[in-house]
């Protein structure tokens, strides 16, 4: 191959390279003020506050047994206060009993924010239920069927390998930051709010770059967090598991969960939302639109990102 042909090869895949670079950095940037705007208007995701009832209920039903497990598990406590948890409680309560309160007390109120709800909907659904399962499964025996179906479905094989998850571990320990969202840019970095103090997933992980999953990112420009999203599971078992029926209400608590995630430096749009396809989110690689739930495109939240970001946002649901 002559000098100059391989030359223009290689400035080829440069640019190719760095186009993909720039457009996933700007999606990464799109995708952290996507899920700001949700935690700012609570209103979207409406579908939570069915899921936190629903809990409430639980609790109180069987208060005693939850309780003795709050008192046994001490990774309850830990978290929901630890400093590197997005979301965590502001107080350490001394005791099982505060802390269930504390706990119910923040279900109970709509005003609690969403990363705060979110963080109690998951050790719920992997601490307390889960323990529940083990110890005293006959409180949890007419779920069992239903959650035994939803994990086949939600934590398949070809999501969840560690083939198809395509990531390796290169740091076990992030360092703090104030930081929302998971944009790495330094220019877009700037632009995005800042928040309580935390251990983000970004950093840590670094794709398989021979994988599937590395290949479909660099098609669709996607950016890359942490592979595909085990928290995205455990939020949609449980909001399944305690109410949730509709297709718009199942959406919400995605995009919910998304928010959440991704406002806290964990995971991406796709990562959250191909686990969400497994129980019907309408979610194409690259598409946001089609998986966001119509109460997204009735709220200020969707007029003022489609100002800034309409390449992504083209065009009116149908609603």
């Amino acid at each position: 191959m002559p000098h100059y042909i391989k030359k223009l090869d290689e400035h080829k895949l440069l640019q190719t390279k760095l186009n993909f670079e720039l457009v996933a950095a700007h999606k990464a940037y799109f995708e952290s003020k996507l899920a700001t705007s949700v935690l700012d208007n609570l209103d979207i995701v409406q579908a939570v506050h069915l899921v936190s009832a629903n809990i409430l209920r639980f609790i109180k039903e069987h208060k005693t047994s939850i309780k003795s497990i709050v008192d046994a598990n001490e990774k309850i406590l830990k978290e929901l206060t630890d400093d590197i948890f997005y979301g965590r409680f502001d107080s350490k309560p001394i005791n099982s009993e505060l802390l269930l309160k504390l706990i119910t007390d923040k279900l109970s109120d709509q005003k609690t924010p969403l990363n705060t709800v979110f963080l109690i909907h998951g050790v719920f659904t992997q601490r307390i239920f889960a323990d529940l399962e083990k110890n005293n499964g006959e409180i949890v025996e007419h779920l069992k069927d239903k959650k035994d179906n939803l994990v086949k479905t939600i934590f398949s094989n070809n999501l969840f390998s560690k083939e198809n998850r395509s990531r390796t571990l290169v740091h076990e320990e992030s360092i703090h930051t104030e930081q929302l969202g998971i944009s790495r840019h330094p220019v877009f970095k700037k632009r995005l709010p800042q928040t309580q103090s935390h251990q983000p997933a970004l950093g840590r992980f670094e794709i398989d770059f021979d994988s599937e999953s590395y290949a479909t990112l660099q098609e669709h420009k996607m950016p890359f967090v942490a592979g595909t999203s085990g928290h995205t599971g455990s939020a949609l078992l449980c909001a399944l598991l305690f109410g949730l029926e509709t297709q718009e209400a199942i959406q919400q608590y995605a995009l919910a969960a998304f928010a959440c995630l991704c406002a806290g430096g964990n995971h991406s749009f796709h990562e959250t939302m191909i686990v969400a396809k497994q129980v019907g989110v309408p979610y194409q690689v690259g598409d946001y639109q089609r998986a966001l739930p119509r109460s997204f495109f009735n709220s200020k939240a969707h007029q003022n990102l489609k100002t800034e970001f309409n390449q992504y946002l083209p065009q009116e649901k149908t609603l």
